[in-house]
C-alpha cells in the first residue's frame, strides 16, 4: 500500500470525504474550522468555502449541489455560488448537540448521526432523512454516532458508537429504511484505538478508521472481524477513510 499526502491543508478535524465524479473533485470538511475543502486531484487545485456554522457530513445531490449535515441540521449548499440554505432542524431540543458522521444510501436517504458537543451526556442520536425530506429519528441514546455507511442493496447498515468502542450491524428493510436486527461486528475496548468513519469497497467489505489507534482495519462483514489491517500509518487521529476514482480507486 503505497501512502502519499493527497492535500496538505493543516486541518483541525478533517472529516466527511465526498467524490464527485461529475467533478472531479474531492470534497471534504474541516469540523472545528467550518470549512468546506475539495482538491481536483487530475490538477492539483484546492479550494476552500467557509461554512456560517459547524459542518460534519455531506453527500451529493441528484438536482445538484450538496447536503450538509450541521450543528443547526440539513443544509443545501452551492459549490457554484458558496450558497449555504438550511432547510430543516431533527432537533431542536438539543442545542447543545453538533451533527456527527453521515452518509447517502443508493436509495437516495441520508443518514446522519448527532452527539453533545461537550461529549459529557448521551444525547446522540441517528436521524434518516428520506428523498422527500420525511426526516425520522430511527435510534438514539448514542455517545457519539459514526461510520453510518450503507451496504450497496440498503439490507444492512454498519453504525459505530465511539464512546463505547463498538462497531455495530443494523438490518434495513431496502425499501423503507426501517431497522431490524443488530449486532456486534467489533470492538476495541481493550486497546487504544476507537472506531470511527468507515468506508466500503467493491467486495462489500467495511474499512474502518480507528481514532488514536494509528490504523485502518480492512475486511469486516455482517458477522465476521477484521482480516486485515493497516497500521503504523503515521497519523495518531484517523477520521473516515474514502474511495475516490471508483471504489477500487484511491483512498482518501
Amino acid at each position: 500500500m503505497e501512502i502519499v499526502c493527497a492535500a496538505q491543508r493543516k486541518n483541525r478535524l478533517g472529516e466527511g470525504p465526498l467524490w464527485v465524479a461529475s467533478e472531479g473533485r474531492l470534497y471534504w470538511l474541516d469540523i472545528e474550522s467550518k470549512l468546506l475543502e475539495w482538491l481536483h486531484p487530475a490538477s492539483g487545485e484546492t479550494g476552500t468555502w467557509p461554512l456560517p456554522c459547524t459542518v460534519s457530513a455531506l453527500a451529493q445531490r441528484a438536482k445538484g449541489g450538496l447536503l450538509l449535515g450541521s450543528e443547526r441540521g440539513f443544509a443545501l449548499f452551492d459549490p457554484r455560488t458558496g450558497e449555504f440554505t438550511l432547510m430543516h432542524n431533527p432537533e431542536p431540543e438539543r442545542s447543545w448537540n453538533r451533527s456527527n458522521d453521515g452518509h447517502a444510501d443508493s436509495m437516495g436517504r441520508f443518514w446522519l448521526g448527532t452527539m453533545d458537543n461537550a461529549q459529557s451526556r448521551r444525547s446522540g442520536a441517528v436521524y434518516r432523512l428520506d428523498p422527500d425530506w420525511t426526516c425520522t429519528r430511527v435510534l438514539d441514546g448514542f455517545g457519539i454516532p459514526n461510520t453510518l455507511v450503507c451496504t450497496p442493496d440498503c439490507s444492512r447498515i454498519y453504525i459505530a458508537d465511539s464512546s463505547d468502542r463498538v462497531l455495530f450491524a443494523y438490518d434495513v428493510e431496502p425499501k423503507t429504511g426501517a431497522l431490524g436486527d443488530r449486532r456486534v461486528i467489533a470492538q476495541t475496548v481493550d486497546t487504544n484505538a476507537t472506531p470511527d468513519g468507515s468506508a466500503l469497497d467493491a467486495e462489500g467489505c467495511l474499512w474502518n478508521a480507528q481514532w488514536g489507534g494509528w490504523r485502518i482495519e480492512c475486511g469486516y462483514t455482517s458477522m465476521a472481524q477484521c482480516k486485515a489491517s493497516a497500521s503504523g500509518l503515521g497519523w495518531t487521529c484517523m477520521t473516515n477513510p474514502y474511495f475516490g476514482l471508483g471504489r477500487r480507486g484511491r483512498k482518501y
